[in-house]
């Protein structure tokens, strides 16, 4: 059984009960409403803004044994940004196409597996207290998923933010990275708080299943071993390593087994951890996953795939209006990939969009009566120039853009400036109704569209021509 679905961990655990555990709200399942206070003292003592752990996991299976995978998790906030490298060659974990029958025999078995460069490169995820992203393949960013964290198909990141660490599930929804049916009726679960000597014993049982924590005070008081139990079958377990770092107890090594065997079957070990770092990542965003306008994402809808237009997630007819009505193009990358995918060229894909506005345009009309795409969108005066325009000359200037970076430059801002202006024209006039009503919340809701709107389709963009010799240090941007 693939211990990536191991749920002997409190690391998701701890990161998102604190704040939960006495209002019985969670996310992914149903918890009880008070979890001894045993199990939460691990989550004040990180007491860091930003983190990014640099960690690997190694793979003893029969399918994967010698695989290493380089992990990067990162932190801001509640936001949790996790990028699965892949070992050297950025080969992953394998999977089976099918699962094989039980008699089927090694050879019948292997070959019913998926080849490891199949599933290479980076695997991105991310937490943001409402949903889980996850992108399989974050060079390639033409899809990925998006679901609330209450879905059965959430992928919760590998959380640093507190101890007691142990994997979880790419199918899990809870906050012990269970099996559905392993957490099945843990919301009436009673607890027992026992000592084995200066250790803390705490003890969930729940219908025929019990959870064990043993808890170390040399080590803060964390968990230094997990075990779930099956009547009196021991199904899982794990062992945590501690180092200290200044005023801070480190995760350093996390060994999980399978039943009572004693042959590991996967191991993290922790190479660096880092705390509030001025080059951290300040703010996550699924811009920094992958995530780019045009990039389709499976999950929330029934009838079809949300699109990420650079601020937010729309639906299919918002989205073919803003490619083939306001001439809002996908990003550069996402172009290229779809044109790739359909045996053409760039400029064969974006000359066949081109095509395909007479028909949506048409459709526009008749519907709303207005030609958006022929009256030009602007707020300023008579020689008055784009502030916009001015963050992109200045940022050229400074880095030097020159060929393809200064092409791509001016079609980053060509694009951000069409996509800011669709939504002045979309939510200009309840915008200002708002205002006049006093409706604050409502005006900063649109607000925020178009900041976002620079921050990520704008200035993210442009940061990624930046030449390598010239990130030194982060790009702020500014903007009043």
């Amino acid at each position: 059984m693939c211990l990536a679905r191991i749920s002997l961990s409190v690391a998701w655990f701890l990161a998102t009960l604190t704040a939960s555990a006495v209002a019985g709200e969670t996310v992914g399942s149903k918890i009880p409403e008070r979890f001894p206070q045993e199990l939460l003292r691990g989550r004040t003592y990180w007491n860091a803004k930003t983190a990014q752990v640099e960690w690997t996991r190694s793979w003893y299976d029969k399918y994967n044994d010698g695989l290493v995978e380089r992990v990067v998790t990162r932190s801001a906030g509640d936001t949790v940004w996790q990028s699965n490298l892949g070992n050297e060659q950025g080969y992953h974990e394998r999977a089976f196409r099918s699962v094989p029958p039980r008699d089927a025999t090694p050879e019948e078995a292997e070959s019913s597996m998926y080849p490891p460069d199949s599933g290479s490169g980076t695997r991105n995820t991310m937490t943001d207290g409402m949903y889980s992203w996850s992108i399989p393949r974050a060079e390639r960013p033409t899809s990925g998923q998006v679901v609330t964290l209450e879905s059965k198909f959430a992928q919760v990141p590998f959380d640093f933010a507190s101890a007691g660490l142990a994997l979880t599930s790419k199918v899990s929804t809870n906050v012990l990275g269970l099996y559905d049916l392993d957490l099945a009726d843990f919301d009436q679960a009673k607890f027992e708080v026992t000592r084995i000597g200066r250790r803390e014993l705490v003890a969930a049982d729940y219908g025929i299943r019990r959870i064990e924590w043993e808890l170390d005070p040399d080590q803060g008081g964390l968990p230094v071993s997990a075990t779930l139990y099956r009547g009196d079958h021991l199904a899982y377990r794990s062992e945590t390593t501690y180092a200290r770092q200044g005023d801070r107890l480190i995760p350093t090594r996390i060994e999980f087994y399978a039943g009572d065997d004693d042959h590991l079957k996967q191991v993290v070990d922790v190479q660096r951890a880092t705390f509030d770092q001025p080059w951290h990542t300040q703010s996550i965003t699924p811009e920094d996953i992958g995530v780019r306008f045009g990039t389709q994402l499976f999950g929330l809808e029934q009838d079809g795939p949300s699109t990420w237009d650079g601020a937010e997630l729309i639906n299919n007819t918002e989205y073919f209006n803003l490619l083939y009505v306001y001439d809002v193009p996908p990003d550069p990358l996402v172009t290229k990939l779809l044109a790739e995918g359909g045996n053409m060229t760039t400029e064969e894909y974006l000359a066949w969009m081109d095509r395909s506005k007479k028909r949506w345009r048409e459709a526009y009309y008749e519907k709303h009566g207005e030609r958006p795409w022929l009256e030009p969108y602007s707020l300023l005066k008579p020689g008055e120039k784009d502030e916009w325009d001015v963050y992109v000359e200045a940022f050229i200037a400074k880095h030097k853009l020159e060929g393809d970076r200064l092409k791509y430059a001016k079609d980053i801002l060509d694009r951000s400036k069409k996509l800011r202006d669709h939504y002045r024209r979309k939510n200009g006039a309840k915008m200002r109704k708002a205002e006049r009503a006093g409706e604050t919340e409502k005006v900063e809701r649109y607000q925020s569209i178009e900041k976002r709107i620079f921050d990520q389709v704008l200035v993210r963009s442009l940061q990624r021509l930046i030449p390598k010799e010239s990130k030194d240090k982060p790009e702020v941007a500014k903007k009043d």
